[in-house]
C-alpha cells in the first residue's frame, strides 16, 4: 500500500509492508522527523507493534509496551497514549478498516471486479464492501494506477504531506511539536524531561464522491481500456475538488483548508490597495516566512495572480519577476486556479512549505456501477467515494497575502 511522498519523507529508507501494518498515529517532532506508530492489521495472528523514528524501527509485542515506552521518553503525553490504545482495543480486529488487503491483489478479484463494472453485476466479494461507502475497493493495481494519475493532476497531492490511516475510528491524531536541541553540562537535567507536551490535531473523515459516466458500447467492449478511462477521469475529478477544499475548505463539510480564517495559513502581508499587489509587498511575505520553513517553501496563486505579477516593471520598465516564470525569488510558483483572484478581502497568494499541510486517507477510492441509473441514457455510471481530511498542522508554515479590504 502506498503513502504519499510527503509522508514517506517520516519513513524514508523503510520496507515496511503495509499489507501488514497501519498507521495508527503520527507525532511530528520537527520538520524532518516524526514518530510513526504503526499497528498490526492482524493482531490475532501477528501481534506486533512498531515505532519509526528517525530511520529506526522499535518493535514491541504489545500496545501497552509501545506507549509506556514512548511516553517514557516524552514522544507523547499520557492522554495522547491512552487515546491511541483505546482507538486500536475498539478495532474490529479481523480487518483493520473492513479492508482485505491480500483479496484485492488477487487476479480472481481484479477479473469478478471489472466484469462486475462492465456489466453492472454485483462482484462476488460482498465482504470486500468498505465499512464507510458500501462500494468496491480498486484492485490493487488499478488502485495504483489512479494513486499516481491523482498526485499528478493534483496541486496539493504534489506539495503536501499524504498520509493513510484506514481504520474504524472517527477520528485519528497527529502531533506537532516545536522542540530544539539542548546544550546540557554534567549532572544537569535530562533533555528530555524539557521537552515540550504535543499539540494534538483532531482528524475526521469527509466523503467525496464523483460520478462517472460511459456509452453502453464503450463499457461493454472488451477491447476499450476500462480500467484507464475510469482512473483517468475519477483522478481529474477528485483532484479538482480536493484543491478546492485544501485551499478553501470549511472545516465541517469539507476538510479545512490552508485560507482558513481560524485554523489556516497566517497572514504575512496585508497590501496597501484593496486591487493590486507590489512587487515589495511579495518580497515582505518571503520574508515573513521562517528561514527554517523557506528551504522547502512553493508560491501558491491562480493563473490570474501570475500573470499580474509576472507583468510587474520598475521605473524603468524593467520587469521585476525575472527569470522562468516557474520560479520566483528561486522558490517554485504552482498554479491552482482554486486560489482567488487579487479583489478586495481575498488572499490571492500563498508562501511557505506545504509539507505541514496533512492529507490523511481514511478510505481509499471505492466504486460501485450504476448501470440502472443511467440504461433510458444507454450509458453506464459509475459512483466513486473517497474519505478523507486535511488541516495545516503548523499556520506559521505558511503565510499569505491579504487584500485590504473596500472601503
Amino acid at each position: 500500500m502506498n503513502i504519499g511522498r510527503r509522508a514517506a519523507h517520516y519513513l524514508r529508507d523503510t520496507s515496511i509492508d503495509f499489507t501488514t501494518f497501519f498507521i495508527l498515529g503520527i507525532a511530528v517532532r520537527d520538520k524532518d522527523n516524526a514518530v510513526v506508530i504503526l499497528a498490526p492489521r492482524y493482531p490475532d495472528t501477528d501481534p506486533y507493534f512498531l515505532a519509526w523514528y528517525k530511520g529506526e524501527r522499535h518493535g514491541f509485542q504489545t500496545i501497552d509496551r509501545m506507549m509506556a515506552v514512548l511516553v517514557e521518553g516524552k514522544f507523547l503525553n499520557r492522554f495522547a497514549a491512552d487515546r491511541l490504545i483505546r482507538k486500536f482495543n475498539n478495532m474490529d480486529k479481523t480487518d483493520q478498516g473492513g479492508i482485505n488487503y491480500t483479496m484485492i491483489h488477487s487476479s480472481e478479484y481484479s477479473r469478478h471486479f471489472w466484469n462486475a463494472m462492465r456489466r453492472g453485476d454485483r462482484p462476488e466479494f460482498g465482504h470486500l464492501e468498505h465499512n464507510s461507502t458500501g462500494e468496491y475497493l480498486f484492485p490493487a493495481e488499478a488502485g495504483r494506477k489512479y494513486e499516481e494519475k491523482l498526485a499528478k493532476v493534483g496541486v496539493f497531492r504534489q506539495i503536501a504531506t499524504v498520509a493513510h490511516s484506514e481504520n474504524g475510528d472517527s477520528k485519528i491524531w497527529t502531533f506537532d511539536s516545536d522542540d530544539a536541541a539542548e546544550w546540557i553540562g554534567d549532572g544537569a537535567l535530562d533533555v528530555r524531561t524539557a521537552v515540550d507536551d504535543f499539540t494534538p490535531y483532531s482528524i475526521v473523515a469527509h466523503k467525496l464522491a464523483a460520478i462517472v459516466r460511459l456509452g453502453n458500447e464503450f463499457s461493454g467492449d472488451l477491447k476499450f481500456d476500462i480500467e484507464d478511462y475510469l482512473t483517468t477521469v475519477f483522478a481529474k475529478k477528485f483532484a479538482k475538488a480536493e484543491d478546492a477544499a485544501f485551499i478553501g475548505g470549511n472545516g465541517d463539510d469539507t476538510p479545512m483548508g490552508i485560507l482558513h480564517t481560524e485554523s489556516g495559513a497566517e497572514i504575512g502581508v496585508t497590501s496597501a490597495a484593496t486591487n493590486s499587489i507590489s512587487f515589495d509587498e511579495l518580497t515582505r511575505l518571503y520574508f515573513s516566512v521562517k528561514p527554517d520553513y523557506r528551504s522547502n517553501a512553493v508560491w501558491l496563486m491562480n493563473d490570474e495572480t501570475a500573470q499580474i505579477l509576472r507583468a510587474l516593471k520598475d521605473s524603468a520598465g524593467n520587469f521585476l519577476w525575472r527569470g522562468s516564470p516557474e520560479s520566483l525569488m528561486d522558490r517554485p510558483v504552482v498554479i491552482s486556479n482554486a486560489m482567488p483572484s487579487i479583489v478586495p478581502g481575498t488572499k490571492p497568494v500563498a508562501f511557505g512549505d506545504f509539507s505541514y499541510y496533512w492529507i490523511v486517507i481514511r478510505s481509499p477510492l471505492t466504486v460501485r456501477p450504476l448501470n440502472e441509473l443511467f440504461a433510458a441514457r444507454s450509458q453506464s455510471g459509475y459512483l466513486g467515494n473517497e474519505v478523507l481530511d486535511g488541516r495545516l498542522i503548523r499556520p506559521e508554515a505558511v503565510k499569505v497575502l491579504q487584500m485590504s479590504a473596500a472601503e
